[in-house]
């Protein structure tokens, strides 16, 4: 009897072991692993660097090369082909001036923080980040901060409703100050919020506000400033 329970006893063993073995060997954790997919990736080309591969041109520059006479009070902009990131941009001016740089879209604004100076040749080079010079040119200053006596005169008025419509305040800017027996109007600072544009001051010289605010308009509607330009100034009253 004692033999058939050491004979039992064993089958349960050897079972018991078979079921530990196979669990063992079988279970999803011993298991051989798949090797983890490999993604590639490609990147596709950004904007700019599709753009990059056009070589950076300058279509045109107000003032124009080798122009005469001009304004003191002038905003100098260069147009080009394609827009640019301003820190890719390096801008050399002779003499030298204090100036802004504002980009708006295809068109770079340099604007002097005070007078030219009269009748001095003044030098403009644009280059790359890399110093590579993308173009040079230069201008003749007059005596006289508003004079502009160059005779392609649809040209600059071509110039002045493009500035009008992009940037209304550099519009304003080189007729100002000015100044009437109601108001007078100056330059403010340079704000970069929303976007970047100048600020206007203007002092009353009369007591009733509202008439002044209408002496302001006309004058901004007698330099062919729209409502729509004029809403769109930044005016502190004083």
């Amino acid at each position: 009897m004692s033999r058939i329970y050491l004979i039992l006893g064993f089958i349960l063993i050897l079972i018991f072991g078979v079921i530990l073995i196979f669990t063992y060997f079988f279970s999803p954790s011993k298991a051989p692993s798949k090797p983890p997919e490999t993604k590639t990736f490609s990147p596709k080309p950004s904007g700019s660097t599709a753009l990059s591969t056009t070589p950076l041109q300058v279509i045109s520059t107000t003032p124009t090369n080798n122009q005469t006479n001009q304004s003191l009070k002038t905003v100098i902009s260069v147009e080009f082909n394609k827009q640019p990131f301003l820190s890719d941009l390096q801008v050399f001016v002779s003499p030298p001036l204090d100036y802004a740089l504002n980009l708006t879209e295809n068109v770079l604004y340099i604007n002097p923080k005070a007078d030219l100076q009269k009748n001095t040749l003044h030098i403009v080079k644009i280059s790359d980040s890399s110093g590579n010079q993308v173009y040079q040119f230069s201008f003749t200053t007059g005596d006289n901060p508003a004079i502009n006596t160059n005779p392609d005169k649809e040209f600059f008025d071509k110039q002045d409703e493009d500035l009008r419509n992009i940037r209304p305040d550099l519009y304003v800017f080189d007729k100002t100050p000015h100044s009437t027996d109601k108001f007078s109007i100056q330059a403010g600072e340079l704000k970069p919020q929303p976007t970047s544009h100048y600020s206007f001051i203007v002092t009353l010289k009369d007591k009733n506000e509202a008439e002044v605010k209408i002496a302001l308009y006309n004058w901004l509607r007698s330099i062919q400033l729209t409502d729509e330009h004029i809403q769109k100034l930044d005016i502190e009253y004083r």
